[in-house]
């Protein structure tokens, strides 16, 4: 892999879990729990291997999203859940502009690479977002209190989110086409958040991508990457950071990286800010083929 940036540091590191840490109850599971299944409703887009769906989540909201299929037919398929960034939607998984605004973080790009290696990818409206914005409480008012200070929405924002994604879980689990499949989890910025945080309250997930997560200073531990990441044992995790991002620090990032307990964990750092370089993305077409190789394997 060539890579343009001014430097890459990749840092694979084997590290023995701590009894206490395997031993601990894991705050996340039960924070999150749900035991529903939700009835998708399910609509064919006229785009062949896309899907549109909606479900009402545990509180009655409404939640809509899309699954991509690849263009080769596949009896079952391994699933990509991927976790759009804060002020974003689930269709920029897809397109490389909308209304004439590029995706700047280019997960539309993130998607190709992953229906190219069999993947089905899933990916839905955070609340406040895209199709569930809302008038009383706009997302513009959400992150004003944020930075004053007042974190009550935002953490409520992103709890309800990670639940919406484990009733999605539910669904998922009991769909022929991704029986005895893998899924994992992809998420930019506030996306890589909901993503540590939906791994770690998850078994189901064995594999999360988490890119340019934000720190997150909160008495809050459920919304925290950091105390997440204490939970993610037995996991694959890429974690992908810049070294001038603008909502976490360098030694924040190696914090958080040294916090994950897995023993199959690489951390790739670019000379960036936190929208990285447009060739970030080449990295996971490895990362992909590395892990479903890994997988078949050990199938």
């Amino acid at each position: 892999m060539n890579y343009t940036t001014k430097y890459i540091t990749t840092t694979l590191l084997s590290c023995a879990l701590s009894m206490s840490v395997l031993a601990a109850e894991n705050p996340f599971i039960s924070a999150y729990q749900t035991s529903d299944t939700p009835n998708l409703e399910i609509q064919q887009e006229r785009i062949s291997g896309i899907q549109s769906f909606s479900f009402k989540s545990f509180d009655g909201e409404v939640v809509n999203g899309q699954i991509g299929y690849p263009n080769a037919k596949q009896d079952k398929y391994p699933v990509l859940i991927a976790l759009h960034a804060m002020g974003r939607s689930f269709p920029r998984w897809w397109n490389a502009e909308i209304n004439g605004r590029p995706t700047i973080t280019k997960s539309n790009e993130i998607t190709t690479i992953a229906n190219e290696k069999g993947f089905a990818v899933i990916a839905a409206d955070a609340r406040f977002h895209g199709s569930r914005k809302s008038k009383e409480l706009p997302l513009s008012k959400i992150i004003t209190d944020l930075r004053a200070g007042d974190r009550a929405a935002y953490d409520k924002m992103i709890t309800n989110t990670v639940k919406d994604y484990k009733l999605l879980l539910n669904w998922i689990a009991e769909q022929p086409q991704f029986e005895g499949m893998p899924v994992y989890t992809v998420g930019y910025s506030m996306g890589a958040q909901m993503a540590l945080l939906l791994s770690a309250a998850d078994d189901r997930i064995s594999n999360v991508v988490s890119i340019v997560p934000p720190n997150v200073e909160t008495t809050n531990a459920i919304v925290s990457p950091a105390k997440a990441a204490p939970f993610l044992q037995g996991k694959d995790v890429l974690l992908i950071t810049a070294n001038k991002d603008e909502y976490s620090t360098d030694s924040e990032f190696a914090n958080l990286f040294d916090a994950i307990s897995s023993n199959s964990k690489i951390r790739v750092v670019h000379d960036s800010g936190h929208i990285l370089p447009a060739e970030y993305t080449e990295v996971l077409d490895f990362w992909y083929s590395k892990q479903l190789n890994v997988q078949n394997t050990h199938n």
